[in-house]
């Protein structure tokens, strides 16, 4: 009975034997060889273990020795980073290198660049010099040039007299009195005129009808004049004639321009005009305007501009930008000042001010204006440094353009009764007064002047002071009195041409003061 059981073991000894000679229980050589060691183990102790059971029947079996442990697999590494670790090793010199290289191109470059350059920039440093040098010379002949048209145009002025004297016709109106009158006989004027043509003294002839023992006889007045303007004359006309002076105030000179003449004669046209036709001031706010730019263009000095408006009424100073009292010193009247950086902001200054003027209507004209009217205008020209723009003062003048009150009698300035808000005759009387009190004194100060003028058109010499004689004695001559001390002044006497008796007294009166004093005479 034990050879069927040995058979069978044996035949399954040899099975397994078969199966570990199978191709798939090949170790790959590429194995460790500690896991081959560790097959071959199993595989003896797995034949062992079926000859030991086969045995047992036979005698006791024998506990075999316990298998080995197997030894631990070492640990596996992430691969990329490796591969990263190793790559980055590799990349440290040729970084090095590449450094090393481009910081000796770099050297390479600067010193051809250096090379290269260094003739190119002296060359350009040349041409700058030169450039600065001929900028320098340009800069100082356009000074010079200036001086010299300063120095020529004062010269001109000089040579014109100190103190000048127009005279302006207006053309004729139907008066307010006379609505239905006609123009006056062309062949017997009035009004006649002689002109020079600049090149000396114009006459101004005023013949009326004058009562003799033998009966009415043609009585003509002369007056003689610097320059007539006839009634056809236009607002530019004038203004060529005055812009000399303007540029002689913007010159670091002290000016003075008076509109002068009666009620309705055409002062207030002519200082202020209207948005078609602009008068003395508004043109002359652009001319200032225009001459700023010009010099800064030319030689970079910088004209900044200042404006004072006020009125004197009643022999009392009213600031017309304040619409207050000015304060009145011992020598001088102190105003508000406003500093000016555009001609629509002196435009809008004077809008101001001529809303504050007090003006008072009278039986002649519901526009006559009552009171003197004083623009002042200050220049202050300073020269600028290119490099640092420090500003340095060079000299500064004051233009002064005045609208005189009309000069009439307190019965023809009496406003009508029948108007609600007048004020009284007594009143009217006292404006009156007070404005013949001022232009008096202003003939005192200007019958001064026109004696100098004459002195030094013929040579002669003339003591400076500071102060014009007689300009302490009405508020007028005190705030004029800085241009009546040798600087220009011009009066533009207006006239209106109407045959009534009373328009030829005033414009007689208004001629004479003027005249009498004429720089020619």
């Amino acid at each position: 009975m034990q050879k069927p059981v040995k058979r069978k073991a044996q035949d399954i000894i040899n099975g397994h034997e078969e199966e570990l000679k199978k191709p798939k229980l090949m170790i790959s050589r590429t194995s460790s060889d500690s896991t081959t060691r560790t097959a071959s183990s199993n595989l003896t102790v797995v034949s062992g273990n079926i000859g030991k059971k086969i045995s047992v029947r036979r005698r006791p079996s024998i506990p075999a020795a316990p298998a080995p442990a197997p030894a631990p697999a070492p640990p596996v590494q992430n691969e990329p980073e490796v591969i990263i670790k190793e790559v980055y090793l590799e990349r440290e010199p040729v970084d090095t290198a590449n450094a090393t290289t481009n910081t000796a191109v770099v050297t390479m470059r600067d010193a051809h660049t250096e090379t290269t350059l260094s003739p190119l920039e002296q060359q350009l440093a040349s041409a700058l010099e030169a450039q600065r040098a001929l900028t320098t010379e340009l800069h100082t002949t356009k000074v010079a040039m200036d001086s010299q048209r300063r120095s020529m145009l004062n010269t001109i002025l000089e040579l014109k007299g100190t103190y000048r004297v127009f005279c302006r016709i207006r053309p004729f109106t139907p008066s307010l009195n006379a609505p239905a009158q006609v123009d006056p006989d062309p062949a017997n004027p009035i009004y006649s005129w002689s002109d020079s043509a600049g090149l000396g003294l114009d006459t101004v002839h005023i013949t009326r009808m004058h009562d003799g023992a033998t009966g009415p006889k043609k009585v003509s007045h002369p007056y003689k004049v610097d320059f007539v303007f006839p009634p056809d004359s236009k607002q530019e006309d004038v203004f060529l004639e005055v812009e000399p002076l303007v540029h002689t105030a913007l010159d670091g000179k002290n000016v003075c321009i008076f509109a002068y003449g009666a009620t309705s004669s055409g002062k207030t046209h002519t200082m202020s005009g209207t948005a078609k036709e602009p008068g003395i001031i508004p043109r002359t706010v652009a001319a200032i305007f225009e001459f700023k730019e010009r010099i800064k263009s030319a030689v970079g000095d910088e004209v900044d501009i200042e404006v004072a408006c006020s009125q004197i009424y009643n022999e009392k100073v009213d600031d017309l930008l304040t619409g207050k009292n000015a304060q009145t010193r011992k020598d001088r009247i102190d105003l508000t000042w406003v500093t000016i950086d555009s001609a629509e902001a002196i435009t809008a200054t004077l809008g101001t001010a001529a809303k504050n003027r007090a003006t008072a209507a009278t039986k002649e004209n519901q526009d006559s204006s009552r009171s003197h009217a004083i623009t002042q205008i200050r220049f202050t020209r300073s020269s600028v440094d290119p490099e640092s723009g420090e500003k340095t003062k060079m000299f500064g003048g004051t233009l002064n353009l005045v609208d005189l009150a009309g000069s009439e009698s307190a019965e023809q300035a009496k406003p009508t009764k029948e108007q609600p808000g007048q004020r009284s005759r007594q009143g009217n009387a006292n404006e009156s007064k007070n404005i013949n009190l001022s232009l008096t004194n202003l003939k005192i100060v200007l019958n001064d002047l026109a004696q100098k003028s004459r002195k030094l058109k013929a040579g002669e010499k003339v003591t400076e002071t500071r102060r014009a004689v007689g300009t302490r004695n009405s508020k007028l001559t005190m705030q004029l009195a800085d241009a009546l001390a040798g600087g220009r002044v011009l009066m533009i006497v207006n006239i209106c041409p109407n045959p009534e008796s009373l328009t030829l007294s005033r414009n007689r009166n208004a001629l004479a003061l003027a005249s009498g004093t004429v720089s020619g005479m």
